[in-house]
């Protein structure tokens, strides 16, 4: 948190998002006193639509931001229709248009930040279904506190902490019942996986994999330095949605070196790496490697690499 952000909350109701709505507000004369940073807060309420408790949920969040003077934002959406309608799963959906409306409160209040309430726990979580995924050290590092501008005040805390927090203090919050059921595979990671290796390998194995993550993101953070100097040497090119590259420069480097500068231009290109896995780049660094001129790798309507003549291959971004 910086001097004179704002901060729009994700206030669901649950004990997360109201331990951190309650504990920004909080400090703020902490913050103030101790830092000399002030900042002002939001709050922005989904209503999916889901469940039959969810108006009492969102009276609960409407509730907490009334008692501590913080103006309320509220979308009431039926995710389900709308998960069927564009054909993607209901969580997917939901975290879609969870994070268009936090955007677009933010837009329309000139705010900069969104601040969510994820919490030790969910960072154990995202860990163990990047691991089950086959991630490398980049999905193993978890979620950071700040990504862009999206802030985690309270990604080192257990879960345990912040109900005990909330239930000394007489603070009320809603439970969603979706969370106990086994229906999503993070519920099962959460409610099945986790508690059995707890009771029968680790009982402190959600902290053992957070320590893990700032072990990683300190090692991945070494690796980003390496390649960011090795991507300022490529002698690249650029120009409008492409990047030119000379393939015998790149085919000198190692393997490892060669994936992450795949990612890192792809991302220069693109000005962000999702849905590139492993298997595309493998195929792009062949393609390189054969040489071949005319020869290219096809990403949908998303990207292309084309080599162009002998030694040249170009990053095209199809728009």
């Amino acid at each position: 948190i910086e001097d004179n952000d704002v901060i729009v909350i994700g206030l669901s109701g649950g004990p997360d998002s109201v331990f951190l709505t309650y504990a920004l507000n909080l400090l703020k004369p902490v913050i103030l006193e101790e830092k000399n940073i002030s900042y002002t807060l939001h709050a922005a309420h989904i209503n999916h639509m889901i469940r039959k408790e969810a108006s009492k949920d969102a009276n609960l969040a409407r509730q907490l931001a009334d008692k501590l003077a913080i103006p309320f934002h509220l979308l009431e959406f039926d995710v389900n229709s709308e998960a069927k309608r564009i054909k993607i799963g209901t969580e997917e959906c939901g975290r879609k248009i969870r994070y268009e409306f936090f955007n677009e409160v933010k837009k329309n209040i000139a705010g900069n930040k969104i601040a969510t309430a994820h919490n030790a726990g969910d960072n154990a979580e995202t860990i163990i279904l990047n691991f089950i995924r086959g991630a490398g050290i980049t999905g193993l590092r978890g979620m950071d506190f700040k990504n862009e501008a999206v802030i985690r005040p309270i990604l080192n805390i257990p879960k345990e902490e912040i109900i005990k927090f909330l239930d000394e203090n007489g603070v009320k919050y809603a439970v969603d019942k979706t969370n106990l059921e086994n229906d999503y595979t993070r519920n099962k990671v959460r409610n099945d996986l986790i508690k059995k290796i707890e009771k029968e390998y680790n009982p402190n194995f959600v902290n053992a994999l957070n320590r893990m993550a700032v072990i990683n993101k300190l090692d991945e953070g070494i690796i980003n330095e390496v390649v960011e100097k090795e991507f300022n040497f490529l002698n690249l090119k650029f120009e409008e949605n492409k990047i030119y590259m000379d393939t015998k420069e790149f085919n000198a480097k190692s393997l490892g070196i060669k994936y992450r500068l795949i990612r890192r231009i792809l991302k220069e290109l693109l000005g962000n790496t999702q849905n590139i896995e492993m298997v595309h780049i493998k195929d792009i660094c062949k393609l390189i490697e054969e040489n071949n001129t005319n020869k290219q790798f096809i990403h949908g309507n998303r990207y292309k690499i084309i080599i162009e003549k002998k030694n040249i291959a170009v990053f095209v971004k199809n728009v």
